[in-house]
């Protein structure tokens, strides 16, 4: 890694951008109205977020326990 670069760990799980939870509990609409729709999209973008930063030599750890089911998305800024 890039000494000194900044990274960004986005999270998927069931507490954090849950669309299928939240659909459920709106009833399983067929049909969205326009409010749920915006709803659910607000819903999606709520990842859990953590950024890290390498050191000087360029290494960074990260250590995460994650639940089933659960989505990683690593990346650099």
């Amino acid at each position: 890694m890039k000494p000194k670069a900044q990274y960004a760990v986005e999270t998927l799980d069931m507490d954090h951008g849950n669309v299928l939870k939240q659909w459920h509990d709106l009833g399983e609409p067929l049909n969205l109205s326009q409010e749920q729709e915006k709803f659910l999209k607000k819903v999606a973008d709520e990842l859990k977020i953590q950024f890290f930063q390498a050191d000087e030599k360029g290494r960074l750890e990260f250590v995460s326990e994650l639940k089933p089911w659960s989505i990683v998305s690593f990346y650099q800024l």
